[in-house]
């Protein structure tokens, strides 16, 4: 991860996004099996991506993936989940003016990727006596 990256974004939902993606992709990946996590510019934006080789999505499960509609499935070692991960992290990621997608295959893997915008393109222009600081 590009730790200069910074992006407009509530730093508690992005980082329940991420740990989310991330608890899917150990869910869902053999032990031996690699995950990882990248982030890059485009288009002032941050793409955040979390890929994994991992058993991949079922086709006929894909189109519904960030609804309510879909059913939790079981992990590689049986672990159950509730289904609302997604969804919360489709409407974590809208909240803040930010996109949520995937690619996947089934039996090769799964690719998420995460695009906030900049922070650096955000221009305010504050009043002269504005006095800049950290709320606590």
């Amino acid at each position: 991860m590009n730790e200069s990256i910074i992006v407009l974004a509530d730093k508690d939902m992005l980082q329940l996004v991420i740990r989310n993606l991330l608890n899917n992709a150990v869910k869902f990946t053999a032990v031996g099996g690699k995950i990882s996590i990248r982030s890059t510019v485009e288009n002032n934006n941050c793409i955040i991506t979390v890929t994994d080789n991992g058993r991949g999505i079922p086709y006929d499960m894909q189109a519904d993936l960030f609804s309510m509609k879909v059913k939790s499935t079981y992990g590689t070692r049986n672990e159950k989940g509730v289904g609302l991960g997604l969804a919360l992290c489709k409407e974590f990621a809208e909240i803040q003016n930010g996109k949520i997608w995937f690619e996947s295959v089934p039996g090769k893997g799964t690719t998420f990727y995460i695009s906030m915008v900049l922070s650096s393109i955000i221009q305010v222009d504050y009043p002269k006596n504005f006095v800049n600081s950290t709320l606590n």
